[in-house]
């Protein structure tokens, strides 16, 4: 498996993943905060959401479980995404 790989979209990056402790954020647009990231469980439970309100941010992942899971983000000017990350 290779390690730290980024979930990238035109909008958003997400590293490391997978990853371990905690996964870092980072809007692409200086102009554009994350307002909130929400992970679901593949069931698409919701597992935890955050209020970022930041162009980046660190995100401990101590409240997940190894596994898939989807992380929906939403930015200041309310574009949605969903990109899977994995937790080790």
């Amino acid at each position: 498996m290779i390690s730290n790989q980024k979930s990238d979209d035109a909008v958003m990056v997400a590293y490391p993943n997978p990853a371990r402790d905690f996964i870092m954020v980072k809007s692409k647009d200086a102009s554009l905060k994350i307002k909130s990231v929400t992970f679901y469980s593949i069931l698409g439970m919701q597992v935890a959401e955050y209020q970022i309100n930041k162009n980046s941010e660190e995100i401990r992942l101590d409240k997940l479980r190894p596994g898939k899971y989807l992380m929906r983000y939403v930015l200041s000017d309310n574009t949605q995404k969903v990109t899977q990350i994995v937790k080790q």
